[in-house]
């Protein structure tokens, strides 16, 4: 039985987004049905690195400092919510990031600009924070704000701790939604307040919400040195790509190609990782990694839709480029707001779904 500020609430798609948003909606006493067609972790999600990586995903970009606040600001509340929801990670973000190259004192003016922390370090001093990296005579840059999350660990934590507040995951498939009612590809008809539509490429949702038509897909390719490599301290990055220790072995990506929405692996792209992981880590010379492939999407700006569609009862939370991972937190605490009717973040006009269709009107 429901209560009378209790919303109904379908969310489609299982991955970062959809999870975080689940255990947020529960939590504030919403029934809450998460829709998937995918296992647990199947999904872009689950292959991604789990790099939270607010300073350097705006410095490399070339992002404003309001969009490095906007990162930071989800970031930050990785820590507090999977301390609320008992979810332990070895390397509890942030962790910092490193960069590593000759590059590091230009790249720190590029930190300086954007009021970004970080700190120069020696080869030797990178080496400590990652045992087993080869890096003679240059020096390195730390960005203490910067972290990762293990993407499966956290996935399974989600979901459990989803279970617990009343969360039903169910894998199956959506394919129509009006009037209240969303009905699968199984003919199985569920009712619901609002729709969330949190895929990470939502083209089989497109009919749902004329906003999706915005969003482009962005094929991204790494590899992963199964049980090998370290599997703690910080993401080391460079210039051919980064590397990031996680609980299952050391993850080299990432490409970004945008317009590909397959997932066919490319021999030179694994190639060309594989290459890196072997630099840095002299003793993976011998070891084949696995390589994966994923697509995610993208508005026109880079930045996520997130709030209410034109289509009745539906709210999107989409577009999270290569960043599904670090914006979860202020994503979830976002969609909360409007499914309580209170007032939304200042973020609200940044990623309001229609912005595109205001532009063009």
């Amino acid at each position: 039985m429901t209560r009378p500020s209790q919303k109904t609430i379908i969310i489609a798609g299982g991955g970062a987004i959809g999870a975080t948003c689940a255990v947020v909606l529960a939590r504030k006493g919403h029934a809450v049905t998460l829709i998937d067609p995918s296992p647990l972790g199947h999904n872009t999600s689950g292959m991604a690195a789990g790099m939270l990586a607010p300073a350097f995903e705006a410095v490399m970009d070339g992002s404003s400092l309001a969009i490095f606040e906007f990162y930071l600001e989800s970031m930050k509340g990785w820590a507090s919510l999977l301390a609320e929801l008992g979810l332990a990670q070895r390397d509890a973000p942030p962790s910092g990031a490193v960069w590593l190259g000759e590059d590091a004192p230009a790249m720190a003016a590029r930190f300086d600009a954007l009021g970004a922390d970080y700190r120069l370090i020696t080869a030797k001093a990178a080496q400590a924070l990652a045992p087993g990296l080869c890096l003679p005579r240059s020096d390195a840059l730390l960005a203490p704000q910067d972290g990762r999350l293990d993407p499966l660990a956290t996935l399974a934590g989600l979901q459990s701790a989803g279970e617990r507040l009343g969360v039903v995951f169910h894998q199956g498939r959506l394919v129509r939604y009006d009037a209240g009612r969303a009905v699968l590809a199984d003919g199985q008809v569920m009712a619901a307040d609002y729709l969330l539509v949190a895929a990470g490429l939502p083209r089989a949702l497109a009919s749902l919400a004329p906003e999706l038509s915005h969003l482009s897909p962005i094929k991204g390719q790494l590899v992963h040195f199964d049980g090998l490599g370290p599997s703690t301290g910080p993401t080391l990055r460079t210039s051919r790509g980064y590397a990031t220790p996680t609980g299952r072995g050391l993850a080299l990506g990432a490409t970004m190609e945008a317009g590909l929405d397959d997932t066919e692996l490319d021999a030179e792209v694994a190639k060309r990782l594989t290459a890196l992981g072997r630099d840095l880590f002299p003793a993976l010379t011998a070891v084949s990694p696995m390589a994966k492939a994923g697509v995610r999407a993208a508005s026109p700006d880079g930045l996520p839709l997130v709030g209410p569609s034109q289509a009745p009862g539906v709210i999107l939370a989409c577009g999270m480029r290569r960043n599904g991972w670090l914006l979860a937190p202020l994503v979830a605490a976002q969609v909360a707001a409007y499914v309580q009717s209170e007032d939304p973040s200042s973020w609200a006009a940044v990623l309001n779904p229609q912005r595109f269709d205001t532009a063009q009107g």
